[in-house]
């Protein structure tokens, strides 16, 4: 089973070296891969509306990979609102972009936090694509004292805004 964007932009060429190939968000179009009455090699999978249905990912089945690469995965949102020329992630998700609530990603970043985890990526499309939001996690982080390092992905907008960028540097970004 192959999933991802190459899968979603080329999926016909993806079948040609998988059983089955997930196109789009493949959390719910997996489920139907696995079915025994499913039939063909393409499951179609749509946009998740409402990002905070998803559970957060179990680390544990990994047995231990996670902690050797010392960096915990978080994505609190899905897509981008810009359409750059060297980028596909408008072709798969379009302009849009969907969030998860603060509280849902400040969660996951705590329960991270819990499991020892102290650096963290944010594998968003573009992790300041609403300041306003980014703005309010980076605050909870803030006020839930979470010690923790983390890198993202964003347009370079983001050093217009000094309050946005106040915030990101006391939060640890690296």
């Amino acid at each position: 089973m192959l999933g991802g964007i190459h899968c979603s932009l080329l999926p016909d060429e993806a079948a040609q070296h998988a059983d089955v190939v997930v196109t789009g968000e493949g959390e719910k179009a997996v489920l139907d891969a696995v079915l025994p009455d499913f039939e063909g090699q393409i499951v179609k999978g749509g946009l998740i509306e409402d990002l905070d249905t998803l559970p957060f990912p179990d680390y544990g089945l990994e047995r231990g990979l996670r902690k050797s690469l010392k960096y915990a995965t978080i994505s609190s949102s899905r897509g981008c609102p810009f359409d750059c020329s060297f980028c596909c992630v408008t072709k798969v998700y379009g302009r849009r972009v969907r969030f998860r609530s603060v509280e849902s990603a400040a969660e996951e970043i705590e329960l991270r936090y819990k499991q020892g985890y102290r650096n963290l990526f944010f594998g968003d499309d573009n992790f300041a694509a609403n300041r306003d939001w980014t703005k309010a996690l980076l605050t909870e982080m803030l006020r839930r004292k979470l010690k923790i390092s983390w890198v993202a992905e964003s347009r370079i907008e983001v050093a217009k805004d000094p309050e946005l960028l106040d915030l990101i540097s006391a939060t640890n970004c690296r």
